[in-house]
Order: structure tokens, then C-alpha cells, then sequence
């Protein structure tokens, strides 16, 4: 009875494994570049990340979209050259451009803030939390935030 049991659960992980059941792996590693600009005073000022997302999966994944607004944030451009949707094979990254208007400084996010990815697969798009592989302590997005909030005072 339990060599039957064993026998199921190793097939159901296999085709977990094998047919993309489980979620997709992605991380995003430190913000690679950060850069602030005002336009005008009637508009909010802008702040700029370049992130890579890293694909930490066994599977190539096709990538639909990546980011997201918050409180006091509002995502205004996602730049990828040469555009979504791509294929991002295992082991492999993409830089991506983020660029928000940060409209409200009190709330704009002060906990980690997560890099949402949608991702293409056999079953409909699904989208994941790319984990923060950075190391660094505290949100990745409070440096830019504060530089960009402190520069408009």
C-alpha cells in the first residue's frame, strides 16, 4: 500500500516539474542604477530604476510584463528592449527600466515594495513576486524614494 502511495506522489512531482505546474522561479537582484528628474512644478518628480529579473527556473519563461503602482508611486513606463513578451531561458536575466511619479512622499512605500512579473505559460498568464536576491537590508526602492522625496523639499 505505501510502495503505491510513494509511486503516486513521485509521479505528481514529476509532472509538476515536467509540465510547468509550479510556479515560476524569478529573483531581481539590486537596483543597478537610480536617477530622479522634474520635469515641471506642476508635475510630480519622476524617479528611474534599472532591475534585472533573473531566471532562477528550469524552464525558459515568457515574459508578459514586469512591475507595478503602490501608495504615493504610480508606474509610468516599463522600458525592454526590444519589448514584451520575451523568452527568458533558465539562468538568464533581463534589465528592465522602471520609471514611477512619485506622487505622494508620506506613501510612498517604505516596506519592500515587490517587482511583480506576469509570465506566459501553457495554462494562462500567472503572475509572481520576483524575490529580492539583493542582500541589501531594508526595501530596495527606500534610497531612490528618499533621495527623490529629500531633493523635492
Amino acid at each position: 500500500m505505501w510502495g503505491i502511495g510513494l509511486v503516486l506522489v513521485a509521479v505528481a512531482c514529476v509532472g509538476l516539474w515536467q509540465f510547468g505546474l509550479a510556479g515560476p522561479s524569478l529573483s531581481h537582484g539590486p537596483v543597478l542604477s537610480v536617477s530622479g528628474a522634474y520635469l515641471d512644478d506642476d508635475r510630480p518628480p519622476t524617479m528611474t530604476i534599472d532591475v534585472e529579473i533573473h531566471n532562477e527556473g528550469s524552464r525558459a519563461e515568457t515574459v508578459e510584463a514586469v512591475g507595478r503602482s503602490a501608495p504615493g508611486m504610480h508606474l509610468e513606463k516599463v522600458g525592454f528592449e526590444p519589448g514584451f513578451p520575451t523568452k527568458l531561458a533558465p539562468g538568464k536575466r533581463l534589465l528592465v527600466e522602471l520609471r514611477y511619479a512619485i506622487t505622494d512622499c508620506a506613501l510612498a512605500a517604505r516596506e519592500a515594495l515587490a517587482v511583480p512579473v506576469r509570465v506566459r505559460r501553457w495554462m494562462g498568464a500567472v503572475t509572481v513576486d520576483a524575490r529580492d536576491d539583493s542582500h541589501e537590508s531594508g526595501a530596495w526602492q527606500n534610497h531612490p524614494i528618499s533621495t527623490t522625496c529629500d531633493e523635492q523639499l
